[in-house]
């Protein structure tokens, strides 16, 4: 679905670069599923766990924007605020807590199949929101999406 968008990217080593980036964040996702079963089979709830983990990544990403002298600055436009409040509670604090209570009660390997669905629901959004414009490769990309869903789904339906 992104291929209009990694081919034309001015920069090919900053592509690599990406790539590897979302590779690496696609690793720790799914280690961190694995640590929330883990945590959940021993009693500890995703609202918690997820409160500590926010926590941490707070200060970690604190220290590391100190050591780099990085300022702390806040734009006070509503639209700013509103999409920072947007994506701290419904778009973390909610969403993450939501999906590792899924995790928690159909398995990490069946709620992946859910975060297959992220980027074509986040292409859909921003053809309304940003006038994200399909192409043919998107277009493709979103079918076979949805339909490798279906077929995952109804094979495990089936056996």
């Amino acid at each position: 679905m992104f291929w209009p968008e990694i081919s034309m990217a001015a920069d090919p080593d900053e592509t690599v670069t990406g790539i590897l980036l979302a590779t690496m964040g696609t690793t720790f996702f799914s280690l961190a599923n694995m640590i929330s079963i883990h945590h959940q089979r021993n009693g500890l709830t995703p609202p918690t766990t997820n409160a500590w983990g926010m926590l941490y990544g707070v200060i970690i990403l604190t220290l590391i924007a100190l050591l780099q002298g990085v300022p702390f600055t806040i734009d006070m436009h509503p639209q700013y605020l509103g999409s920072l409040f947007y994506l701290a509670i419904p778009g973390s604090v909610v969403a993450f807590t939501t999906y590792l209570l899924l995790v928690g009660r159909i398995g990490a390997d069946r709620a992946a199949y859910s975060t297959v669905m992220f980027p074509a629901v986040a292409l859909t959004v921003s053809t309304f929101f940003e006038g994200y414009q399909w192409t043919m490769m998107a277009v493709a990309g979103f079918v076979l999406v949805v339909a490798g869903n279906i077929i995952i789904f109804a094979r495990r339906r089936n056996g």
